[in-house]
Formats: structure tokens, C-alpha cells, sequence
């Protein structure tokens, strides 16, 4: 009997325990933001978010029911992923579908260090912190960093990039970066400091190395009468080094006009040796003087240059607007005549050289100068354009005074002025013998230069 009713009692509490087995698995709630399920008296299951919040905080309990799994649907019913920018995973949570955080990989989870949720989002990938204390910035890995660079002139700032797991750090918000000793040959220092989330301090070191000269740049200098060190100048930038501190040079010869021999040794930051050559010119054209102007030459005479061979003029072409050769004398005198007979100055600039061994070294500088040519009787025709009026056809273009009378004596007059290559006069009397007289124009110095009348004359139409 006793045995009978054992049975009885074991078949009931089996019975029973199916029964409340059954009605837990099969509880099924809504937190408004949360839809769950229990799986047992105390813990649930998370099946979906609700909600619309774009910083997604899971909690680690509901209706008192302790959040410890998370299923591959929790998520289902984010419309926009983009809108997500942190989710927060308690640590009450022991298991997570492998699926659940799939296309959230751009969104920063906080985790608690070492619970469940922090080796699920290191194993796959996603971006997190720390819900529970920040990171130490020496857990962070540093790329783009070499372990050395060569000089540049300036402080060597590395372009270094800060990664904690997936997230790349942002500088100014997240560290900020200290630089000692990093612009010259050396040990340089970065000192990295965390901010925010980030705390703890890195210290990391590159060295810079010197740059290695294959050219420079060496001027001719003037002649002085003692040995002569040339300045050398980077041959990108023009930027001039210095002597003793970038380099060692001798000089061979380097006094008399002619070529010479250099033999530069770069230290400090630079190395390399070049050998390289420079050239010593003759003392320049300091005085000039013009004489005997016409319309078309003008007379220069200028100061003797000890121990030149002769001397090289060189006039602009005011067509092509450049300076060309125009002749090369020993005397110290010379007249120059124009290149183009349209010109109304003339521009000059005198050098003097010395020939050495078959070639001439001119002087470093020259003399400038320039002058007003006279200004000379216009060339122009005279044409019938129409009954009572008459054109003129200047043959070049520059400013022009003309007047026209009856007279040939131009006792009655009508003037113009004009800058052009051509005029026309209007309202004259038909068939009626004209003269007309032009000349030449323009202002020097504020004062007004006229040049020579040139007379003609035509009977209208």
C-alpha cells in the first residue's frame, strides 16, 4: 500500500513539474519598449525593441525577471540602422545570438568588462567601450607610425592613427598629442594623453635622420679683391644654409674674375659631399651719361670699370619686349640708335666683361637707363571718305595733335586731339581745297613735349 502510494506521489510531482514547466516557457509579455519570454522563474529572454531611441540602453531587468538572453530578432524592428548610435548590453546577459547585432557594425556597445557581452562584441568585431571604467590609452594600437624620418627643416608631427579595437580614437576628443625634440637630428618624443573615455598617458620615439644633399644652389658673385666664399641655397626652396652649422667648404682659388672650384661637406642635418663651381664677375657700370637725343639715336658715355676687357650694350625690343644684343665696345662711349622706328624711347643697359681663356665673364650687374627719343613729323595720308569729310591714316599708333583750315597760313583753325592710328574731320565744305597739319604729342615729367608739324592737303568731294 505504502509502495502504491510512493508511486502515486512521484507521478504526481513529475506531472506537476511538466505542468509549471510548460506554463513558464510558454509566458509570453511586452514592456511597452521590450517584448520577452520567461525561460524560467527568474530569467527571460529578449525578443524585440520597441522602442526609438537612437542610444539603445538594454536593461539587465524587467517586471523582475533578470534580461539574460538576447535573441537574433531583438532588433528586428529598427526601421533605420543609421539611426542607432550606441547600444548598451548589461552584464546580467549570458548568451546572445550570433546574429543579433548583424549590420550594427558601425554603432559604439558599452559592455562591462569581462562579462559575456564584452568577448561577444571583441569576437565579432564591433565597436565598444567600457560601461564600467574607461579605457587606458595603452591599450589602443598605433599606426602609420615609422621609426624614423628625415629631416625637413620643420617639426616632424607624425600622421599617426589611434585604434581601440574597431573605433578609430578622434584627436582633441579622445587624446591629444605632445611632440619634444622632433625637428632637428635626434630622438624625437610623442606623448600621447587620453581623454574622455581614454585615460593613461603613451610615450613613443622616432628618430630623425639628416637629409642627404645631392644639388644645391651657388650664385656668381662680384669681384672684391679678396677670396670669396659663396652662400649655398637649397634648390627647391632657395632657403639659404648656413655656413659652419649645415656645412664645410674650401675653395679653391675663389679671388680673381674667371671660374672656380668648390668642395662642400654637409653635417648637422644634412650629409653628402658635392663638388660644385662658382664664378667671380667684373665690377659693374656705376655711371652714364646721355647725350646729343634725336628722333631716332641718343649718346651714352659712362664710367671706366678697372681691369674689364670691354663693355656689352644690350637695347629692348619693344616688339618682342625683350632685351637683345646690340654691341660690344672697348671705348666707354657710344651711340645707340634704335631697334624699330615706331620706338620713342630707348632703353639700355650696359655691362661690363672680361675675357679669360676665350670666354667672357660679364658683370654681375648691370648699368640701366633710358630716354625720350625727339619726337619726330608724323607719317600719315589724307583720304576723301565722303562729300565734305576727309580721313587721316596715321602709320602708327601714339597721340596726335591735328589742326585744318583754308588757309595755308592756318590764320582760321579747328584742332583735335586723338590717340589712336586714325581720325576723320566731318562738316566741310564740298569741293573746297583743305590743309591739314598733325604733330606728335605726350607728357614728361608732367610737362607737355610736342614734336615738328607736318602739313598736307587734299580738296573734298
Amino acid at each position: 500500500m505504502n509502495s502504491t502510494r510512493k508511486i502515486i506521489s512521484i507521478v504526481f510531482s513529475i506531472i506537476m513539474t511538466i505542468s509549471f514547466a510548460y506554463s513558464v516557457t510558454a509566458e509570453y509579455s511586452n514592456d511597452y519598449e521590450w517584448e520577452y519570454e520567461v525561460i524560467s522563474e527568474t530569467n527571460i529572454i529578449l525578443e524585440y525593441y520597441e522602442g526609438y531611441d537612437s542610444n539603445i540602453k538594454i536593461p539587465s531587468t524587467i517586471d523582475g525577471y533578470n534580461v539574460r538572453e538576447i535573441d537574433a530578432t531583438i532588433l528586428d524592428n529598427v526601421f533605420d540602422y543609421e539611426d542607432v548610435s550606441t547600444i548598451t548590453i548589461p552584464s546580467s546577459v549570458t548568451y546572445i545570438a550570433d546574429d543579433a547585432f548583424l549590420g550594427f557594425e558601425n554603432v559604439i556597445f558599452y559592455v562591462n568588462q569581462g562579462s559575456y557581452a564584452h568577448e561577444y562584441v571583441k569576437n565579432f568585431g564591433l565597436v565598444y567601450f567600457f560601461s564600467n571604467g574607461n579605457m587606458n590609452i595603452n591599450t589602443v594600437k598605433i599606426n602609420a607610425l615609422k621609426s624614423s624620418y628625415t629631416y625637413t627643416g620643420s617639426e616632424i608631427q607624425p600622421n599617426i592613427t589611434l585604434k581601440w579595437n574597431n573605433y578609430t580614437l578622434k584627436k582633441d576628443k579622445d587624446y591629444s598629442l605632445s611632440y619634444y625634440n622632433n625637428k632637428n637630428k635626434g630622438k624625437a618624443t610623442i606623448k600621447i594623453t587620453g581623454k574622455g573615455k581614454f585615460t593613461g598617458i603613451i610615450k613613443k620615439y622616432f628618430s630623425i635622420t639628416e637629409k642627404r644633399i645631392k644639388s644645391f644652389k651657388v650664385y656668381d658673385v662680384q669681384y672684391t679683391g679678396k677670396k670669396i666664399y659663396p652662400k649655398l641655397y637649397d634648390s627647391k626652396t632657395n632657403k639659404k644654409y648656413k655656413k659652419d652649422k649645415d656645412y664645410k667648404i674650401k675653395v679653391y682659388g675663389g679671388k680673381s674674375i674667371g671660374k672656380h672650384k668648390i668642395k662642400v661637406t654637409f653635417k648637422g642635418n644634412y650629409k653628402g659631399i658635392i663638388v660644385k663651381y662658382f664664378k667671380v664677375l667684373p665690377k659693374g657700370v656705376k655711371k652714364a651719361k646721355i647725350t646729343n637725343v634725336t628722333t631716332t639715336s641718343i649718346h651714352v658715355s659712362w664710367s671706366k670699370v678697372k681691369g674689364v676687357t670691354g663693355y656689352k650694350i644690350y637695347i629692348l625690343d619693344s616688339k618682342k619686349i625683350k632685351f637683345k644684343y646690340y654691341k660690344t665696345t672697348s671705348a666707354t662711349s657710344l651711340t645707340l640708335n634704335r631697334l624699330r622706328s615706331t620706338d620713342d624711347e630707348i632703353d639700355f643697359f650696359i655691362y661690363a666683361y672680361k675675357k679669360i681663356k676665350g670666354k667672357n665673364y660679364e658683370s654681375l650687374k648691370g648699368y640701366f637707363n633710358w630716354k625720350y627719343l625727339n619726337l619726330s613729323a608724323p607719317n600719315y595720308s589724307l583720304i576723301n571718305s565722303d562729300f565734305g569729310e576727309i580721313t587721316l591714316k596715321f602709320k602708327k599708333y601714339a597721340s596726335y595733335q591735328i589742326q585744318w583750315s583754308k588757309s595755308s597760313n592756318f590764320s582760321s583753325i579747328r584742332s583735335g586731339k586723338l590717340t589712336t592710328n586714325s581720325a576723320r574731320i566731318y562738316y566741310l565744305s564740298s569741293g573746297q581745297k583743305y590743309y591739314v597739319r598733325a604733330r606728335q604729342y605726350r607728357y614728361e615729367n608732367g610737362k607737355l613735349k610736342v614734336g615738328p608739324w607736318k602739313v598736307k592737303s587734299i580738296k573734298t568731294y
